[in-house]
């Protein structure tokens, strides 16, 4: 025992003067509880006592009604016959007793088939993200009122920041596209290369390719500068466009322009759009000896027809195959 206390006693978690449960939830205020570092059995027992007590307070009127969110869920709830933790008591409480005092519930976890099912069961929406595993998207079928075999097949191609979201207040499941954080990212991967201080290290959201300049220079020059000053991946999807008939430009700052206002004209995602166009230039069309036999895009393109004399007496039309585009304007 004593040695038990005196384990305790070196990780940090006992102090003379703990935090309150008024200084935690507090109106307007997000508060973290860090457990890095700190063994799983000694969370799985911090989880447990903060719960409580925080289940405790809110009963009385001593706290102010609050979001009770727990990251890696599954590993303070685990499923009957995957794990045992001293904290799934107090949480299946919590579900299922909660939202009456005021006090919400939102689990989180990569791994749905290890949480408890009667805290899943007693969820009124549910967000779900791309899942893959097989035993994961059976948990969530059979967990989520209104999800059929279809959607399982929906779920598997997700793709990323879409999710589908069901509830009770929600008469059907609808997909929805979460935009992009407005934060720093806080669960970045840390960098393992060399003299580079991680805590240094910024994120870089991607960026679409700047506007073209509209200073009046010499055509050659300016073609010259388009190649050296963007991506390789734009000048592919100008290469697709212009061959399609999509676009006459050589900048693919224009072309990328045009159609991103088309993608979103058409409602399609925009980053989606255009990166099928750079997997098309990048397999199939190719700036010499371009694949176009095996090219899906075939048909509708001018440039494959132009080579091929045969196809001169088809009728052109645009986005066959891969793209649903009845566009005819053109940049």
């Amino acid at each position: 025992m004593i040695a038990s206390l005196e384990s305790l006693d070196s990780i940090g978690v006992f102090s003379e003067k703990g935090t309150s449960t008024e200084e935690l939830v507090q109106k307007g205020k997000c508060s973290i509880i860090n457990m890095r570092g700190v063994p799983p059995d000694i969370q799985d027992v911090v989880v447990a006592r903060l719960t409580e007590e925080l289940f405790k307070d809110r009963k009385i009127g001593k706290i102010p009604p609050f979001l009770f969110v727990v990251e890696e869920a599954h590993n303070y709830c685990p499923e009957h016959g995957i794990g045992h933790a001293v904290s799934s008591s107090m949480l299946r409480t919590v579900a299922s007793e909660g939202r009456k005092f005021g006090m919400g519930l939102c689990v989180v976890s990569q791994r749905p088939a290890k949480i408890d099912k009667n805290i899943i069961s007693q969820c009124n929406t549910n967000i779900i993200l791309k899942v893959t595993n097989p035993n994961d998207l059976k948990a969530i079928i059979q967990s989520v009122e209104g999800l059929t075999s279809q959607t399982y097949d929906e779920i598997q191609r997700l793709p990323i920041g879409v999710a589908l979201i069901s509830g009770a207040s929600i008469q059907i499941p609808i997909l929805v596209e979460i935009r992009t954080r407005e934060t720093d990212h806080g669960g970045k991967s840390v960098t393992v290369f060399k003299d580079i201080d991680p805590s240094e290290y910024k994120v870089k959201m991607p960026k679409m390719p700047p506007p073209p300049s509209r200073q009046a220079t010499n055509t050659s020059q300016n073609q010259g500068n388009i190649q050296n000053n963007v991506t390789e991946k734009a000048i592919q999807v100008n290469r697709v466009a212009k061959r399609l008939g999509w676009v006459t430009t050589d900048d693919p700052d224009e072309t990328i322009k045009f159609l991103s206002v088309e993608a979103e004209e058409m409602k399609e995602n925009v980053y989606k759009y255009l990166e099928s166009l750079a997997q098309l230039g990048g397999n199939f069309c190719h700036k010499e000896n371009p694949s176009c036999l095996q090219c899906p895009m075939s048909q509708g393109c001018q440039y494959h027809m132009s080579r091929n004399k045969k196809s001169h007496i088809q009728q052109q039309r645009h986005g066959l195959g891969l793209f649903n585009r009845d566009k005819s304007k053109v940049v």
